[in-house]
């Protein structure tokens, strides 16, 4: 997470980086990401909502891989994970992006900006390093809210799913009490 604390209705980064360190392609990668919710698994507590602005994906590496972004409103994938999740479900919607270099900004359709998950599915070059970055505006939340995220990952030659540690983004406030004199 770009930032451990926001304010009152501030947006939050996450990064997330994908790397193959070995020489042979992972293939069939499936990385997916559930989107904090309130009372969640991870001890995510929050009022109010986020929208989803921004998401990208750039590979950083010289070499590549072929990677497809899909987002989902479908509230039941936050009890998948990347060996359980149905990639092939109907409620998976494939984003389209504008490429430049190599970074890919995608566009949120309207009806995703609320999505539950996101899922990354494709093919990872040997020795190569992807960034997928998210934006989320949040909205009605408190002070001493807490959002926490983190995804799954596996794919052929990869014999355990990977989990990411969890990062955590609190909301503070400010206030100033007392007498001036």
């Amino acid at each position: 997470v770009e930032q451990s604390r926001i304010e009152l209705d501030e947006a939050i980064d996450y990064k997330l980086t994908l790397v193959n360190n070995s020489n042979p392609v992972i293939t069939d990668l499936v990385l997916l990401d559930i989107l904090p919710y309130d009372s969640d698994m991870r001890n995510s507590s929050f009022a109010g909502d986020f929208t989803l602005e921004t998401l990208t994906l750039e590979q950083t590496g010289e070499m590549g891989g072929n990677l497809r972004v899909y987002l989902s409103n479908d509230t039941g994938k936050r009890n998948d994970t990347a060996k359980t999740v149905n990639t092939n479900a109907s409620d998976w919607v494939l984003l389209t992006g504008t490429t430049t270099g190599k970074k890919t900004t995608y566009t949120i359709p309207a009806n995703l900006r609320t999505a539950a998950a996101i899922m990354v599915l494709g093919d990872v070059d040997g020795m190569s390093r992807h960034v997928i970055s998210i934006g989320m505006q949040t909205d009605g939340n408190n002070a001493g809210d807490l959002y926490v995220n983190n995804a799954t990952l596996s794919g052929v030659g990869i014999p355990d799913e990977v989990r990411a540690a969890p990062v955590n983004t609190f909301v503070v406030s400010r206030s100033v009490a007392g007498r001036v004199w």
